[in-house]
């Protein structure tokens, strides 16, 4: 559950209490990823890294697996704070559970290292979709030009 506030017409997470007590889990069903990727989204755009983060935790925590979508948003995060290492390791975890990477997951791991002037990176990862056979689209071929002027 979310508790929130509206104060100047801004939504801010004060708190985020769990979603499921950890007193008695058996009342409750377990949430659907579905449900986390729901919550995490709008989080997310609001640019709140650290509570994408701690629910990420929380998740696992209650055995809820993630999908391409939450784990998309996580390397999302990842690159905004500048930490691609980070967003390479997801890319790493998400191969080896077999969760197959989408062309808007390798579009924002092309994009972040463009935007740290690490433009061989950047290649490296666009050479890595399409040997994977993924076709670059536009924004993908935009975010690398952007990178190398």
């Amino acid at each position: 559950m979310v508790e929130a506030i509206f104060l100047n017409s801004t939504l801010f997470i004060l708190l985020l209490t769990p979603l499921l007590p950890t007193s008695c889990p058996c009342k409750y069903p377990k949430p659907s990823i579905v449900e986390f990727t729901k919550l995490l989204a709008p989080i997310v755009r609001m640019k709140h890294n650290a509570i994408v983060f701690s629910m990420c935790s929380q998740m696992e925590l209650l055995g809820v697996s993630h999908n391409v979508y939450s784990m998309s948003i996580l390397i999302n995060c990842f690159c905004q704070l500048a930490r691609i290492d980070f967003g390479f390791s997801v890319l790493e975890k998400m191969l080896k559970l077999g969760v197959e990477p989408t062309v808007v997951i390798f579009s924002t791991l092309i994009n972040g290292p463009c935007i740290q002037n690490k433009i061989f990176e950047a290649v490296s990862m666009f050479d890595e979709m399409t040997e994977r056979g993924y076709q670059p689209g536009f924004i993908v071929y935009s975010t690398v030009l952007k990178g190398v002027v």
